[in-house]
């Protein structure tokens, strides 16, 4: 039975690309305002992913999630995370705009295991470099412009 699809997610690799945590911290006037009330941080979450490379044997998808306050305070993460995939091999000719295309349509499914990980690695950075509870992101790309290859949410 043929695909449909070009992107077989049965076969992947993650590979690491960056954990990056920037100390930002508090000054004692911010600390003073979040303690009366007179600021509220609100975190924030943007994803973003783009292809990388193709071949007509795989493509190499990036998945970016970072993790700040506003106003901008305490720290900010950045973890970027690499997904390798296969092409299903009765696939017609591989284009840029074809993979796009279903990246766009599968991006929930397919950006899955580089969110999956991306989250577990901000929990375990903000529970060792806070000494509190882990802040745990969601284990998805969320996106409100089905359009849009970023998504930010709060």
């Amino acid at each position: 039975m043929k695909s449909k699809n070009l992107i077989n997610e049965q076969n992947f690799k993650l590979k690491l690309n960056k954990a990056h945590y920037n100390d930002i911290g508090l000054t004692k006037e911010e600390a003073l305002n979040l303690k009366t009330k007179r600021t509220k941080l609100i975190p924030e979450i943007k994803d973003h992913y783009k292809v990388v490379g193709f071949t007509n044997k795989g493509v190499e998808v990036e998945f970016i999630r970072k993790k700040h306050f506003k106003p901008e305070a305490l720290y900010k993460i950045e973890v970027s995370i690499s997904v390798f995939y296969g092409i299903h091999h009765q696939s017609p000719e591989v284009s840029l705009s074809k993979l796009e295309a279903e990246l766009e349509a599968r991006k929930n499914q397919l950006l899955a295991p580089p969110a999956h990980h991306a989250s577990l690695l901000i929990s375990n950075i903000t529970s060792v470099n806070t000494n509190s509870l882990p802040i745990i992101t969601p284990p998805i790309m969320k996106s409100e412009n089905k359009q849009d290859k970023d998504s930010t949410y709060h």
